[in-house]
């Protein structure tokens, strides 16, 4: 296995890790960051790391990667904050997150 694909995900890490402290202040998330590194490495992209999407591998990773984020999203809610706006988050729970799932289902056939 050719070293290239893990040499370019530690620089990912290793940017993002250097850019960290300013992208708190901005739109930029890490995930946004690692889809866009993801995207310009892609075949499609530069074609640095030629990845086969259906692989057993990228399914793993993919699963983790979701693991991740959630527990680290779940980790910074502030409970105080979450108490005091609960009705927000009922709403956004209850009736957001179906009618993004029913949009994005139907884009999804459409595509």
């Amino acid at each position: 296995m050719s070293p290239w694909p893990l040499l370019i995900i530690a620089m990912a890490v290793l940017a993002f890790g250097v850019i960290s402290k300013r992208a708190e202040c901005s739109p930029l998330t890490p995930p946004i960051f690692f889809v866009f590194v993801g995207c310009l490495v892609s075949e499609q992209g530069l074609g640095l790391l030629p990845i086969d999407l259906t692989s057993e591998q990228v399914h793993a990773l993919a699963e983790l990667t979701l693991v991740l984020v959630l527990f680290t999203d779940a980790s910074r809610i502030d409970l105080a904050c979450l108490r005091r706006d609960g009705g927000l988050s009922l709403r956004l729970l209850g009736i957001g997150m179906p009618l993004t799932i029913a949009f994005g289902t139907v884009v999804g056939l459409a595509l």
